[in-house]
């Protein structure tokens, strides 16, 4: 949490002297709403508060270098914290893995959450419109609803349908933050904490427990056909993030093939 308000002060995310402060009053309010509905520290499941807060922290590390590049801009910046911070907020949990559907509309029924985001000066479509590119995996049904929902969040924030520049700049920043979704855990720790991320995630994604290491790597295969997209988000971050990242991928693909060769015997 700390490091988050950190970096959003040193952006900063929003034209207030308060930034600082209205940072933290809405990461708490988010850590409150996961926590009395018991996603906080001890869930089990992959998508909780932990998960959120990496999210959050490892997008606006990536953000914090691009805006710096002076390609992205205060705005931007905003919107990326405050999806981030939300792309995952269904503390009702009818599922382990959150419904976008249900995101949305446990955001905007939150008048706390409502009352501390104006500060930002963001439309909260928009913010909604990049959290619906979360979506995972994003292809088939579930990518046309997703786009039709996008497309449909950008009307109601105003955005001409004619206006494919502002559009598209948005639908890239929702593809930045579902890369950083996707990546972040495995990039903050080593592998061991990767392993018990997989295993949280295998409940998500219903894996059987024989097929972790077989479905992991192919959920980093998956990311060779975004590789501009990845190697953008990580030009943003730390070497030793990224070592983190391909270290972890290296060896998940290392238990596979051992796994192979043993079945093969």
């Amino acid at each position: 949490m700390d490091k988050i308000i950190d970096l959003a002060s040193d952006m900063p995310i929003t034209q207030k002297d308060a930034i600082e402060k209205d940072a933290k009053k809405v990461v708490e309010h988010v850590v409150f709403e996961f926590s009395k509905k018991g996603i906080g520290g001890d869930y089990t499941g992959y998508h909780d508060i932990t998960h959120e807060l990496e999210v959050t922290y490892f997008t606006l590390l990536a953000a914090k270098f691009h805006f710096e590049q002076k390609e992205f801009n205060q705005n931007d910046v905003t919107t990326l914290f405050l999806s981030a911070l939300l792309h995952d907020f269904d503390p009702l949990k009818e599922s382990e893995k959150p419904h976008n559907d249900n995101v949305e509309s446990f955001i905007r029924n939150d008048k706390e959450l409502a009352k501390l985001i104006v500060p930002f000066e963001t439309d909260l479509n928009i913010v909604l419109a990049l959290i619906r590119r979360t979506t995972y995996p994003f292809n088939g049904k579930q990518k046309e609803h997703a786009l039709e929902r996008m497309q449909e969040l950008f009307s109601l924030a105003r955005i001409h349908k004619d206006d494919t520049v502002t559009r598209n700049h948005y639908e890239q920043l929702g593809w930045f933050l579902s890369i950083c979704d996707r990546i972040a855990g495995y990039s903050l720790g080593d592998f061991k904490y990767a392993r018990e991320l997989a295993r949280r995630n295998a409940i998500s994604m219903e894996w059987p427990p024989s097929v972790i290491n077989e479905q992991v790597v192919k959920y980093f295969k998956s990311l060779k056909v975004e590789k501009k997209m990845l190697d953008y988000v990580l030009m943003g971050v730390s070497d030793d993030y990224r070592k983190n990242l391909f270290n972890n991928i290296a060896g998940f693909r290392r238990a596979w093939e051992k796994e192979v060769r043993s079945k093969a015997i």
